[in-house]
């Protein structure tokens, strides 16, 4: 067998389960976000008014 450049290091997990835990992670991580930042979407009546305000940089 060929010597290789860096020695193998032993996984704490198999790879699989590292995968499918780093998966879980991100997903939880997006339904944060979703859940702080777009959860509560503003009314009908209130989105064009605001929408103006914040191109048009007015208070």
């Amino acid at each position: 067998m060929p010597k290789t450049w860096f020695p193998r290091r032993k996984r704490r997990f198999p790879l699989k389960w590292e995968i499918t835990l780093a998966l879980i992670i991100k997903v939880l991580l997006l339904y944060v976000l979703w859940a702080l930042f777009f959860d509560q979407p503003m009314p009908k009546e209130d989105r064009g008014e605001n929408t103006s305000r914040i191109i048009l940089n007015k208070p």
